[in-house]
């Protein structure tokens, strides 16, 4: 009898996964897809941006009137890109779902979650989100595609140039977040979030080193950080405005002085397609952009972990007061779309100044090349590319001038999509 009852038990299960309408509600809801990205590239830095003492750690370039027994490096690489992905999303009836996007590490092939989110559609025109992602801030990005390998075990480390940046890109990197989004009729959204408040770049305060009561400093914020965000359509020119503002407080410090830093970002966006020609463009600025958990300045470790990070972050002088770190970054993208073919030419430039004690520090960057994305047949692209970054040749850090060098990256992608 319990074999017969079990028997039926697994037919009844079958049928309810296998009826019509099942099928058709999977068919209306579930969406997923694989892109696989394959990078083949010529890797160059000069010996400037190599510059070390022999024996000890690498510093951050080449300080103006010392030399260096550095070659430039040269190296081929041959890897999966980071933003190779596997995404699902699903979507009831109800307008409730979810979308999971995840990643495979391009040097040490591991997987990893890029995206996570849940949705709810309460009405047509309103919608909450939240899970992990990209923030509200700085929406575009410039469609440079190589050099995103992940944190790996190479001479360069954590090899990051994909979408330009460090180099005019505000990029937040994937954090935690709840928004709500309002459409405004045809001409866009009006979208509201708030950030995790630990959300930090830097894992210890090490600007407050030196300024605490005794004990160690600690991360007490409990603000989340705040975003908005209006992007709007007016026929093939899209506009997108944005802004974020957050507080980092701190326990422990030395009484009498500062013990919070507050960042904020201002960014315009502009975006248009006229079928034969097509534009990208973004202005970004603010203030103490380390202080929040982004990618906006080179992720070279440990090349510029000492000074090109700390540069553009808040710093607390001898008085015990925080001076600020300024911001501003914009880069630009045109090209032609010729049929399967899509050239365009990439320009972006980066800028941090910040005094400390009287003596100001300065990092400049810049970007310029070449891409195009090429169809070849249906999830099948390649995409030639030719960059160059320039990580600032006079860049000023505690009353003294560095050459950070140059870097070239030149190969191709290769782009499979299912």
């Amino acid at each position: 009898m319990k074999k017969f009852l079990a028997s039926i038990f697994a037919v009844l299960i079958v049928l309810a996964f296998t009826s019509p309408v099942q099928a058709e509600k999977v068919t209306q809801t579930l969406d997923m897809g694989v892109k696989l990205l394959v990078d083949a590239y010529y890797y160059k830095q000069d010996k400037e941006g190599m510059a070390r003492t022999v024996g000890a750690t690498r510093s951050a370039g080449l300080k103006k009137g010392t030399t260096t027994l550095e070659e430039d490096l040269t190296q081929t690489y041959l890897t999966v890109n980071s933003r190779s992905a596997l995404y699902i999303t699903w979507n009831d009836k109800d307008k409730i779902g979810f979308s999971v996007v995840s990643n495979l590490d391009g040097e040490n092939y591991n997987m990893g979650v890029l995206f996570a989110y849940g949705f709810w559609s309460i009405t047509p025109n309103f919608r909450i989100q939240t899970g992990k992602g990209t923030t509200l801030f700085s929406d575009l990005e410039p469609t440079t595609t190589l050099g995103c390998l992940g944190k790996g075990t190479a001479v360069i480390d954590s090899l990051n140039k994909m979408y330009g940046v460090g180099y005019g890109n505000y990029f937040s990197g994937y954090n935690t977040y709840f928004r709500a989004e309002y459409r405004l009729g045809d001409i866009g959204y009006l979208k509201a979030g708030i950030v995790d408040p630990r959300v930090i770049t830097s894992t210890a305060p090490a600007f407050f080193n030196g300024q605490n009561n005794g004990a160690a400093v600690d991360n007490s914020t409990k603000i989340p950080r705040f975003e908005l965000s209006v992007p709007l359509r007016f026929g093939p020119v899209g506009l997108y405005p944005s802004g974020f503002w957050q507080k980092q407080s701190f326990n422990n410090v030395k009484a009498g002085w500062d013990d919070s830093v507050t960042s904020y970002g201002l960014s315009l966006g502009a975006k248009a397609d006229f079928r034969s020609v097509f534009f990208m463009a973004e202005v970004n600025y603010g203030e103490n952009w380390a202080n929040t958990k982004d990618q906006t300045y080179p992720l070279k470790n440990p090349d510029y972990l000492t000074f090109g990070s700390q540069v553009s972050s808040a710093k607390v002088d001898s008085t015990g007061k925080v001076q600020n770190s300024k911001a501003l970054g914009w880069w630009m993208q045109a090209g032609l779309n010729l049929g399967k073919a899509s050239p365009s030419i990439i320009l972006g430039r980066q800028e941090y100044s910040r005094e400390y004690d009287h003596v100001k520090d300065e990092m400049k960057t810049m970007m310029y090349g070449i891409t195009c994305p090429i169809d070849i047949t249906k999830g099948f692209r390649i995409v030639p590319e030719v960059m160059i970054y320039e990580n600032g040749s006079s860049n000023k850090i505690a009353g003294a001038e560095y050459d950070f060098g140059k870097e070239l990256l030149a190969g191709m992608q290769f782009e499979f999509t299912f």
